[in-house]
């Protein structure tokens, strides 16, 4: 049996496993590194809690990996203890014991071991460190495939969904609605489609319309002859015709 076989056997009997759609598994995620910011997003699997193993978290381990890289580093600020925190799984639950090590967990000193439910799990656990380093302790899925990132950064759950109904939807000859909040998004998601789908090889043109002025609306979207209105000095096709055969945003 290898190795592979083992941990499929093992992520069976575990209550952290998720039978359908592949594996989840408890990870720690970077939300703030004071002496690394660009680490933000960081992630570390924590595999070897489902294999009934210890985890130990200080700034010597374990190794956080960002999108697509194979090899991780430690969070690596010497301000933090090297005294480790552990890690252990507990039923379907993951227990935190610090002996030694600052650490708060949910804006709550851990004086003494605490255990974490599936529930709190699935929620995300945030963890300060020294005031110097936050995490997030949650589930998280298998990584996603580097090569089909579509353009799209981030590896979560969430992620990994947006760019499957992205590759879903680009063949298809249907209206799509974007919805999210302002700068989440929405425009890469719309790239992405536009790239992935039939049309591919034409124009993608955006255009903000909030930032469009009521009185040159019109001109933007269908175009203007030269001498058309005042300032009109030359012939403007308009974003329809620039986007023809392709997606206009």
């Amino acid at each position: 049996m290898g190795k592979s076989d083992l941990l499929e056997d093992t992520l069976e009997a575990s209550h952290l496993a998720v039978p359908a759609g592949g594996f989840r598994v408890p990870a720690l995620t970077v939300l703030f590194h004071a002496k690394e910011p660009e680490r933000v997003g960081d992630v570390a699997r924590l595999v070897e809690l489902l294999e009934g193993k210890i985890c130990q978290l200080s700034r010597l381990e374990p190794a956080f990996h960002g999108p697509g890289e194979r090899d991780g580093e430690p969070l690596g600020d010497r301000h933090l203890s090297r005294t480790p925190v552990r890690l252990t799984a507990a039923g379907d639950g993951v227990r935190l014991d610090c002996p030694g090590s600052p650490l708060r967990a949910d804006g709550a000193a851990l004086s003494t071991p605490r255990t974490f439910s599936r529930q709190d799990l699935e929620r995300g656990v945030v963890v300060e460190m020294a005031d110097r380093v936050v995490l997030l302790l949650h589930l998280i899925g298998p990584p996603a495939p580097r090569a089909a990132d579509l353009g799209l950064v981030g590896e979560s759950e969430s992620m990994q969904q947006v760019r499957a109904e992205v590759q879903h939807l680009a063949d298809l000859a249907v209206p799509v609605l974007i919805r999210g909040e302002s700068g989440t998004g929405k425009e890469l998601v719309a790239s992405a489609i536009a790239r992935t789908g039939r049309r591919a090889a034409a124009p993608f043109v955006a255009i903000n319309m909030a930032a469009v002025p009521a009185s040159i609306a019109a001109s933007e979207l269908f175009g203007h002859v030269a001498g058309a209105f005042t300032g009109a000095a030359r012939q403007h096709s308009g974003l329809f015709a620039q986007a023809d055969g392709g997606t206009l945003f």
